[in-house]
């Protein structure tokens, strides 16, 4: 492409070559701009005189030119595509004097300063003079803008560029919340977005622009379209961006599976709130490119996004038409459908959106594109001849029904192969009817939840949760009376408790969180006896059947332990005896760690289960003659326990002191640590794996309680697991 905003004597910096051949070669790349010439050879967009833009970053120099009635945001997505600096930090200093133009201010209109003002080369004076070459000289003469560009580079922020930038994290979250399609209708302007001829001439001028994206594999005609949103939507893009963490830790339970579900359907497009340079390494981390199972048509990035004023305030936008006015044969509003966690994403096309919950903090029990696949699959039958008709179910599409496409069994194919237990071995095709569909989902779920990646992970969230809790409780004094009986009169006269403070704050605490269902999830237990606990307010919530049992609860232990041992030995510092008052204050920290500490304890029979299922036949001697010391020895891995206890000496160094204190230096730092090393060391090396590893075996040993022998023969046989 020849024309286009990038100025073809720009010389970009060693990194954006090699950057850009990479990407070249691998399929996905940048967006460029498109330009056009008038017949006078003047340089034009759209038709209107443009502005030469010559900007200084990293000690290149980068070259654009945009039409002086595009805007500050418009200058800085071109900025964006070319640096990976998102256009929330970018400064552009030297461009004007003074507050810089707000990003809907016309590059036409800007006052820019004096300074920033550089003439362009003319060219050797024409003899004769026409109004062809006068045109020419006088754009020829028109001055360049030069400013210098300052800003991080995505790939190296730690911030989800998907969230909005204006508001804080905790409104971000509250306002990911609300559904744009539910909006009070107070808040709607009087056309909305897709109908405003304003945002269709934006439209129209970001599809001139860069339509001529790259396309990784060609569109087949057809088939549907699939377009998929990346951040919070098929991955947690926390975990993502963690160094410290595989990336395949960080895709949403069931994405690879869905998408080979239904690529025999849908063509497959990401798009992504992100640079094309950040949105291609994390699909490769997420071997979502070159997928033997699966292939993605195109990727879009941030490029073509343009902002808009709907009743969700002032946001950008993915507008499905700039694709499908590419291919107007192959896809259009009757045969796409948009996966996105953020319902304002769908401000342009709202009768394409289908809103799914954000993937955010891995949980561990999330189902949702279980559901979907399975409407996708119902949405691909041919009897669906326009999903925009389908607009009033995608708010409810988990409790869809219609008939899927193709028979089941294309569906079973596709899916781990945990599955096929439930396939008839005598037939090879039958009706999606015939199957309990939950069952499916259970099946794989518990699967995906019950692998030992999967448990690690928790763990090792659980070591970071223990160690800030316990730093927490540590400020506050030791303050024996909570945890002694009697010792609060007042207590005993309103409430009628003679227990300890901490005891009726547990039960206090816990039976609210009994009411909302806490104790219903199968790695919660309470210190409260559960009899004296109320029942829950909401409907009871159907888990994963993860565990044969429940049976093993050791919260006496724990909490005997903290009382005894680590209170005693985190609140040291301040004394042996020391009262401070704050009893309210150090309950809640109390309560906290206990909490901490029993999920972490009893996980261990997760990771008997998920151990049990992979070698029964190793397993099944030992508890059909009880025999502690085998088991724990097939449990016990002393490498990754060693592996262990370093990293959380290092986290709880890492923790535990003031980075910020100006001039401490490391001795400083290390007089000032808020908790102990050895003594976090030392709770973890003598309580908590230790009680760990006897529920471990203490579940296993029931762990055939009500088997029937006919099963425990065949895992003993075949050495695989039996349901």
């Amino acid at each position: 492409m020849t024309d286009s905003h990038l100025d073809a004597g720009t010389v970009p910096s060693a990194e954006t070559t090699v950057a850009s051949s990479a990407a070249s070669e691998a399929g996905p790349s940048r967006l460029t701009p498109q330009s056009d010439k008038q017949d006078d050879g003047t340089d034009t967009v759209e038709n209107a005189p443009v502005i030469g833009f010559s900007i200084k970053y990293q000690g290149s120099m980068l070259s654009a030119r945009l039409a002086e009635d595009e805007t500050v945001g418009d200058l800085k997505a071109i900025l964006f595509s070319m640096t990976d600096v998102p256009p929330e930090s970018q400064k552009l200093l030297g461009m004007v004097k003074g507050k810089q133009p707000s990003d809907v201010t016309l590059l036409g209109t800007i006052p820019y300063a004096p300074a920033a003002l550089r003439a362009r080369p003319t060219a050797a004076k024409a003899e004769t003079t026409t109004k062809d070459t006068a045109a020419e000289a006088d754009q020829a003469c028109k001055p360049t803008v030069q400013f210098t560009l300052l800003g991080t580079p995505e790939a190296g922020r730690f911030k989800d560029q998907a969230a909005p930038t204006s508001l804080s994290s905790d409104q971000v979250d509250a306002n990911e919340d609300l559904d744009y399609l539910d909006l009070p209708k107070a808040e709607e302007p009087k056309l909305k977005p897709h109908q405003d001829s304003k945002y269709r001439a934006k439209l129209e001028k970001t599809i001139q622009r860069f339509s001529d994206f790259p396309i990784i594999n060609p569109p087949r005609p057809g088939k549907k379209l699939l377009v998929l949103d990346l951040d919070y939507c098929i991955a947690d893009t926390k975990r993502l961006l963690d160094p410290n963490s595989p990336a395949s830790l960080a895709a949403r339970p069931g994405l690879h599976e869905m998408l080979k579900a239904v690529y025999p359907y849908y063509d497959i497009c990401v798009w992504s709130q992100t640079s094309w340079r950040w949105l291609e390494v994390k699909l490769i981390e997420l071997n979502m490119l070159g997928n033997p199972d699966y292939s993605i048509s195109f990727v879009i990035d941030r490029t073509p996004m343009f902002k808009i004023q709907s009743k969700a305030g002032t946001h950008e936008v993915k507008a499905l038409e700039f694709i499908w006015r590419r291919w107007p044969d192959v896809y259009g509003p009757h045969n796409t459908i948009h996966i996105d966690d953020l319902s304002r994403n769908f401000a342009m096309n709202p009768r394409n959106g289908l809103k799914i919950k954000p993937y955010k903090d891995s949980p561990n029990f999330d189902t949702e594109f279980i559901g979907l696949r399975r409407y996708l699959l119902q949405l691909a039958h041919p009897s669906v001849t326009d999903f925009t008709k389908y607009e009033h179910m995608h708010n409810a599409w988990k409790h869809f029904q219609g008939p899927t496409q193709g028979c089941f069994s294309d569906a079973v194919i596709v899916v781990p192969p945990l599955f096929k237990q439930l396939i008839p071995h005598h037939s090879k095709t039958f009706n999606v009817l015939t199957i309990d569909l939950n069952q499916v989902a259970g099946l794989y779920v518990r699967q995906e939840i019950l692998s030992l990646e999967n448990i690690r992970a928790v763990l090792i969230r659980l070591e970071e949760t223990i160690i800030y809790q316990l730093i927490e409780r540590a400020q506050f004094a030791r303050n024996a009376k909570c945890y002694l009986p009697d010792e609060f009169p007042e207590l005993k006269e309103r409430e009628g408790w003679n227990s300890s403070w901490l005891a009726w704050f547990l039960k206090e605490t816990e039976s609210t969180h009994a009411k909302v269902r806490r104790f219903e999830a199968p790695d919660e237990y309470p210190f409260t006896d559960p009899k004296l606990l109320p029942k829950p307010i909401l409907a009871p919530v159907t888990y994963p059947e993860l565990l044969w049992k429940h049976s093993v609860n050791v919260n006496d232990q724990i909490l005997k332990f903290y009382v005894d041992q680590i209170i005693p030995d985190i609140t040291k510092t301040l004394g042996e005896n020391a009262d401070d008052g704050h009893y309210g204050s150090s309950a809640i920290r109390d309560m906290e760690v206990l909490s901490a500490l029993s999920r972490r304890i009893h996980f261990g029979m997760f990771v008997s289960e998920s151990k049990f299922r992979a070698e029964p036949a190793a397993f099944i001697p030992h508890i059909l003659n009880p025999n502690r010391e085998a088991l724990a020895g097939l449990i016990t891995k002393p490498a990754v326990e060693a592996a262990l206890l370093v990293r959380l000496a290092e986290k709880a160094k890492v923790y535990g002191q003031d980075m910020d204190r100006p001039g401490a230096n490391a001795e400083e730092r290390e007089k000032e640590r808020k908790i102990e090393v050895d003594t976090v060391v030392r709770i973890y090396k003598t309580f908590v794996i230790p009680l760990t590893k006897e529920v471990e075996v203490d579940y296993l040993l029931t762990r055939l309680d009500g088997v029937p022998q006919e099963k425990i023969d065949e895992m003993i046989k075949s050495d695989k697991f039996v349901n």
